[in-house]
């Protein structure tokens, strides 16, 4: 069961990164000034930190999936938490994701037309 969630993670990482790589060539016209390039970028962005949530989320029901089944085995107990702390990163790097282009773009202190 685990093989099969695996080799569709990784399907889906492999459709999801070709289709945020085409999608924006292929539906937006070339940019004008700094403000589309960060219009762009901040799109790309937002969807793989949606990405990262919902993977996240996929592995902490898969981590209590793995603690419930593990009935008190040490090493099943010891991998569930392990998923559990990846999860926990993955929630950390998507917020990072949203979060660090506005913090750049206060920074250089640009002006967008950008809304979510």
């Amino acid at each position: 069961m685990w093989y099969l969630i695996i080799y569709f993670m990784k399907k889906l990482i492999s459709l999801f990164t070709i289709a945020s790589a085409i999608i924006p060539l292929a539906t937006f016209a070339a940019p004008s000034s700094v403000g589309d390039i960060y219009t762009y970028v901040q799109r790309i962005i937002n969807w793989i930190a949606v990405f990262f949530f919902l993977l996240a989320a996929i592995f902490i029901l898969m981590a209590a999936y793995k603690y419930l089944t593990g009935k008190g085995d040490p090493e099943a107990v010891k991998e569930a938490q392990n998923m559990l702390i990846y999860a926990v990163v993955g929630i950390v790097v998507a917020g990072l994701a949203f979060a660090l282009p506005n913090v750049v773009i206060n920074f250089l202190n640009v002006t967008t037309t950008y809304s979510t």
